[in-house]
This record gives structure tokens, C-alpha cells and sequence, in this order.
């Protein structure tokens, strides 16, 4: 965890940067969001993933409609990242 992620400003230009620079946690968060978008209290209720998913899901929760529409626009981008996470991790 880093000191930007307790201090960040939370708006959607500094949650776009975040979750497109660490896409393997951005689209863990983004399933968990996707998962309980219907029920608050379930989502809540989750264990933590992170600091910042914390702080992310308390954001969410408080900006339901933004949330929902920044994580649609990027969910292509943070899988697409994702997978090349990974194939590069298990070509080593």
C-alpha cells in the first residue's frame, strides 16, 4: 500500500488512473462491484480487499450511478491488462 492511496483524492479522473495502473486489483474490485450492485449491505459486508478497494467501495456506495458507469467504461481496458499481466507472468 502505498501513501497514494490513503491521501488520494477520490474523484473519477484519480479512480480512472488507479484502476488502469493496477488492473489485477481493479478488476477484482470490479467483480465484487458488479457482484453486489443490487445490495449495499452485501458489498459492505465483504472482507477487504485493500486500503484503496476500501476507500473505493465507500466511494462507490456514496456514487452509485458514477461507479457504475466508470466501471462499464473501463472494464474492457482493465481485463485486456489483466491478461497481459498475466501471459507476461507465465511466459517467465
Amino acid at each position: 500500500m502505498s501513501d497514494e492511496e490513503t491521501t488520494m483524492e477520490l474523484t473519477e479522473t484519480s479512480i480512472e488512473a488507479w484502476l488502469l495502473a493496477n488492473p489485477v486489483r481493479a478488476y477484482a474490485f470490479g467483480e465484487r462491484l458488479i457482484k453486489f450492485m443490487a445490495d449495499e449491505d452485501g458489498l459492505l459486508a465483504q472482507p477487504s480487499l485493500g486500503t484503496m478497494e476500501d476507500r473505493l467501495t465507500a466511494w462507490a456506495t456514496e456514487h452509485k450511478i458514477k461507479a457504475r458507469l466508470l466501471f462499464m467504461r473501463l472494464m474492457g481496458k482493465i481485463v485486456e491488462a489483466k491478461k497481459a499481466i498475466e501471459k507476461e507472468a507465465g511466459e517467465e
